[in-house]
C-alpha cells in the first residue's frame, strides 16, 4: 500500500492553554505519522487503530490509565480507568462539559 509523509501547518486555537501549545509544540518534534492510501474501511481503522495506539503509549507515560478494551452496542470502544495512588482512592474527581456557541 503507498504512504506518504505529510507535514501541515494549522493555527492552534487561541482558547488552548498555554500548557496545551507547550505540550503541543513538544509532541509536534516527534516523528511525523506516516499516511496511508486509505481506500477501504478495514485499511482506515487498522490505521487509526494504530495511531491511537502511539498516541496513547505516549499519554499513559504521563497520565497512567487502564485501558480495557470492550463493545457497546456492537461499537468497539476503549475504557480507560484511572490509576488512582493511594493516597487519593477515597476521593472523588467531578467534572463539567460545556457546550460554547459561537
Amino acid at each position: 500500500m503507498p504512504t506518504a509523509t505529510v507535514q501541515i501547518s494549522l493555527p492552534l486555537p487561541e482558547t488552548l492553554s498555554a500548557e496545551g501549545r507547550t505540550a503541543f509544540a513538544e509532541w509536534s518534534k516527534g516523528p511525523p505519522l506516516e499516511l496511508q492510501a486509505l481506500t477501504d474501511l478495514p485499511s482506515r481503522r487498522a490505521f487509526i487503530d494504530k495511531l491511537q495506539a502511539k498516541l496513547a503509549a505516549r499519554q499513559q507515560r504521563r497520565y497512567p490509565v487502564e485501558v480495557i478494551q470492550s463493545t457497546i452496542a456492537g461499537v468497539p470502544v476503549r475504557l480507560l480507568r484511572a490509576m488512582v495512588p493511594p493516597a487519593n482512592e477515597n476521593m472523588i474527581l467531578l467534572t463539567s462539559v460545556r457546550h460554547v456557541s459561537q
